[in-house]
């Protein structure tokens, strides 16, 4: 993955004080020698998965002092923002949630032009 050293440079330089990739899609050689030992026949350290679901960063609410969007994902402290992501989740499902942010995105985008979403399906 030719974007992993460069990623860890960035973090470096940020002042982390260890940056380690981890899962699957780990390319060998790169995680410090302690680590790469701990590497397992399916190259996976400590069970990790190669991909991940950022979720819970802009919560969305109807209440501005407990929530960073509305309820269709619109940002309260902004006019035209909007996040259609899993990042308006507190929390994940434990499932792959990619149909729900699907879901959510068309919602939104029925919310932005003024349509119902049994208009436009």
């Amino acid at each position: 993955m030719h974007y992993l050293p460069t990623m860890l440079a960035i973090l470096v330089a940020a002042g982390a004080v260890f940056a380690a990739p981890l899962g699957s899609d780990l390319p060998r050689g790169i995680l410090p020698p302690e680590l790469e030992q701990g590497i397992g026949s399916s190259g996976v350290v400590n069970a990790v998965p190669g991909s991940r679901h950022i979720m819970g960063v802009f919560r969305m609410g109807a209440d501005p002092g407990t929530s960073v969007t509305d309820p269709f994902g619109k940002f309260h402290d902004l006019a035209n923002l909007w996040s259609g992501d899993g990042a308006v989740w507190p929390t994940s499902a434990g499932m792959n949630p990619s149909l729900t942010i699907m879901a959510l995105s068309l919602r939104m985008a029925c919310n932005i032009v003024g349509l119902g979403v049994a208009d436009v399906i």
